[in-house]
């Protein structure tokens, strides 16, 4: 198993449909998605990758758990503008 740390524009662009990424947020981000049924934030999101849309500089992700779709923009992220503060590809 390879964990690699998305740093460059090209590194989101590879990403493909069922890569596995991690995503570790700041503490803004921990609060607003808290869990009140498990009563717990997690800092650390494990994602499955459903669609790269390069055009918009967004990967749509799903938690391994939740059904629901989770956009990620990566250009925020690049721009040190997103609630993300790392983000690994995991192979």
């Amino acid at each position: 198993m390879n964990i690699t740390k998305l740093k460059k524009e090209q590194d989101f662009i590879n990403i493909k449909k069922d890569d596995t990424i991690i995503v570790k947020w700041n503490e803004y981000w921990c609060k607003h998605h808290f869990n009140k049924k498990d009563k717990y934030h997690k800092s650390i999101q494990l994602y499955r990758i459903v669609e790269n849309k390069k055009s918009h500089n967004e990967i749509i992700c799903s938690m391994t758990k939740n059904r629901n779709n989770h956009y990620f923009n990566w250009k925020m992220y690049l721009n040190n503008t997103s609630q993300a503060l790392e983000v690994y590809k995991v192979e």
